[in-house]
């Protein structure tokens, strides 16, 4: 037999099928538990809806950036993703994924300072990186930038 959240809470232990632990349940806190039942599996159905429907997302809604992924925010390369800033980077990386992986950010010229002076314009691959933190509820993401080699072109 299950203990109800206000049982545990009075200290209350859960009695086992065969009694050898049994205790006397108390007919007031049975009550207060069954009313509550309803409302909490209400409570979890709105956050359900309220989510889309995936109650993962709540879990993974915690991100944090680390230097490395910060490290192309002002050397022209974050200004040519589009991503200056930690609001905007967490921005790129959904609140469900999970494991470690990578979203392709297409490829993206070069800044000025990198280009050469024949008239070829650089452009390179560039993603972000992200993985499950060591925490478990929060995803880390450690690189965004160019990765690869550079592609050429005429300009």
């Amino acid at each position: 037999m299950q203990t109800h959240a206000p049982q545990k809470q009075a200290g209350r232990k859960p009695t086992d099928a065969g009694g050898a632990r049994s205790t006397q349940p108390s007919t007031g806190l049975q009550r207060r538990a069954d009313r509550s039942a309803p409302v909490s599996a209400l409570a979890a159905l709105q956050r359900k809806a309220d989510l889309g429907g995936n109650d993962t997302l709540q879990l993974r809604a915690v991100k944090y950036v680390t230097a490395h992924a910060r490290s192309h925010y002002h050397d022209g390369w974050g200004a040519n993703m589009g991503i200056q800033d930690d609001t905007t980077l967490k921005s790129k990386v959904p609140n469900s994924v999970t494991g470690s992986g990578s979203i392709d950010l297409g490829r993206i010229d070069a800044p000025d300072s990198e280009q050469d002076t024949e008239g070829r314009i650089k452009a390179k691959d560039c993603s972000i990186g992200y993985e499950d933190s060591r925490y478990g509820d929060q995803t880390r993401i450690f690189a965004c930038g160019p990765i690869g080699r550079a592609y050429w072109r005429d300009a």
